[in-house]
């Protein structure tokens, strides 16, 4: 690649908002360009071409305020079972209003939030089970080993008011000791 001659600007913008639609499959504007911190004036350009082209569809998304657009090679899979512990600054989660319009699931990062004032803790990490929209959150402290991580609490967090508390609260905890070589 580094052999390859610098495409013009127009080119490059396009090829970076195809790689973010690619890797997100729906995203706003906004979401696309955030991907690769993109300017906003070239990319709406470039944008207008890729859904000229057909390679953006425009969508609607339920709560989500702004128009959106989806890869066009995007699939939808049958099943997803997977799961992952998110740091605060995983490319998931890091658009917070992003994350919050989409799974409903409102994160801040607390490290520089007074103790009395944190509603989670320092530091929040946050384990993602993609078969459910359930948020959980892991408030972590560093024991001053490397080979551990204290878990200081963990919230499950209700969906609405009035829910109960959402499923797998259990399961998330047998999953962060099944991790290589962790301790609760």
């Amino acid at each position: 690649m580094l052999a390859q001659p610098t495409p013009p600007l127009d080119e490059a913008h396009r090829t970076l908002l195809r790689a973010s639609a690619a890797a997100l499959g729906v995203g706003t504007e906004q979401w696309l360009r955030d991907y690769f911190r993109l300017a906003p004036a070239p990319d709406k350009v470039a944008l207008a071409e890729l859904v000229e082209a057909g390679e953006l569809l425009p969508i609607t998304v339920a709560g989500v305020r702004r128009p959106a657009y989806l890869w066009h090679q995007a699939r939808v899979p049958r099943r997803v079972e997977a799961s992952a512990l998110l740091s605060p600054f995983d490319s998931l989660i890091f658009e917070r209003e992003r994350t919050e319009q989409l799974f409903d699931y409102r994160f801040r990062i607390e490290i520089y939030v007074p103790a009395e004032k944190r509603v989670h803790g320092y530091y929040v990490f946050t384990p993602s089970w993609l078969t459910s929209r359930s948020s959980r959150e892991w408030t972590s402290r560093p024991t001053g080993r490397a080979t551990c991580c204290g878990v200081m609490a963990a919230y499950a967090e209700p969906r609405g008011a009035g829910r109960q508390p959402p499923n797998g609260c259990c399961a998330s905890s047998c999953r962060w000791r099944s991790g290589s070589g962790w301790r609760v």
